[in-house]
């Protein structure tokens, strides 16, 4: 099988040159055609009005004797030649022969020998056609290459168009999200301000309404103390009372004696539930702190009954009229809830519980 392989390409080697031998042979002659030319022709002119006399006529006839015409060699240039013509023959004038007279033999002038027409050479020709195509071809190619320069230029400045408008159109995007940006940031601090400044004024109304409780709670303790005052002053003057009626009245009857001690107890009695009573309120004041917003109806009203243990605990609390508002009524039983325990029951009033009526409202406890 290898021994065959070289045969195919030896073929295809030989085939090759051959075609390409043809081709050198015969090419040429097919797209180089040569022109064909008309023969050129030289014509001598000779003087025949004279008649020949004697050897000297012949010798002179002999030497005007035309010269064969000889053929111009054939050239192969682009273009057909002009050819050089050559002049007519001048007309012959012949003069009236007189057979008597011997007319004197004139002299025959020398014809005039024309120079042979020159033969004109084509390669100045067809090296001006080429030259002339190169240049054509050279004018072609620089034209071409002034055409791609231009397109390219085109092409570069439209390119340079494109990304300026395109970095244009990035800078205005960027642009606007800086601006948006910047408004939100604007806002978000704006916001924040507004916060802060409400958080102040929460603050200082906070504090003020603080300022305000505390104030009140000040001013009921100070009451509930001159109360206490006054009802300490109360008994002490009730005693003395007492011890100076039982050392005058000894020899009075027996059922007026009874009547005086009575009164007198009760009267005791009296000022120490009025003490114990200011001790309470001035316990629940310190708890009573409602909202802002409730304090500024004046009609929120509610009554709560509860029951004193004798230590001070709450035993029992209910409603005897609700204020109609559930947010209200529920910071009252908060704040009895958180005043436990409440002071204890005084020895001297001789009770086990102590039940008391308490009205609520946004600003006091009555």
């Amino acid at each position: 099988m290898q021994s065959k392989d070289w045969k195919l390409p030896l073929n295809v080697a030989i085939g090759i040159h051959v075609l390409v031998f043809l081709g050198a042979l015969y090419l040429p002659g097919i797209f180089k055609a040569k022109p064909k030319f008309a023969d050129v022709y030289t014509i001598s002119v000779i003087n025949v009005a004279e008649p020949n006399n004697g050897p000297q006529a012949a010798a002179k006839a002999q030497k005007a004797a035309p010269r064969p015409a000889a053929k111009m060699p054939k050239a192969a240039p682009s273009r057909p030649a002009k050819i050089q013509e050559a002049a007519p023959p001048p007309p012959a004038v012949i003069p009236p022969v007189k057979p008597n007279k011997v007319a004197p033999i004139a002299e025959t002038p020398k014809p005039v020998e024309q120079a042979p027409p020159k033969a004109i050479s084509l390669k100045p020709i067809k090296k001006k056609i080429v030259q002339e195509n190169k240049e054509l071809e050279d004018l072609a190619r620089k034209q071409d290459l002034e055409r791609k320069q231009a397109l390219e230029r085109k092409q570069d400045l439209e390119r340079k168009q494109d990304l300026e408008r395109k970095q244009a159109l990035e800078r205005k995007q960027e642009l606007e999200r800086k601006k948006e940006l910047e408004r939100k940031q604007e806002i978000a601090r704006k916001q924040e301000l507004d916060r802060k400044q409400r958080q102040q004024r929460q603050k200082l109304a906070d504090a003020l309404q603080e300022e305000e409780l505390l104030a009140e709670k000040a001013r009921l303790a100070q009451e509930a103390l001159d109360d206490e005052r006054k009802i300490l002053q109360a008994s002490q003057q009730l005693d003395s009372a007492l011890a100076t009626t039982s050392s005058t009245a000894a020899s009075a009857a027996s059922g007026s004696q009874t009547s005086s001690a009575s009164a007198a107890s009760n009267g005791s009695s009296n000022l120490l539930e009025s003490q114990y009573l200011a001790s309470v309120f001035n316990r629940l004041h310190q708890f009573w702190t409602p909202p802002e917003y409730l304090q500024k109806d004046p009609n929120l009203t509610a009554i709560v009954v509860i029951t004193i243990n004798l230590d001070g605990t709450v035993a029992d609390m209910h409603f005897e009229n609700k204020s109609g508002n559930r947010i209200f009524d529920q910071f009252v039983s908060k704040t009895i809830e958180d005043a436990a325990p409440l002071p204890p029951i005084p020895p001297a009033l001789k009770k086990q519980r102590f039940e008391v009526g308490l009205r609520f409202k946004p600003g006091s406890i009555q």
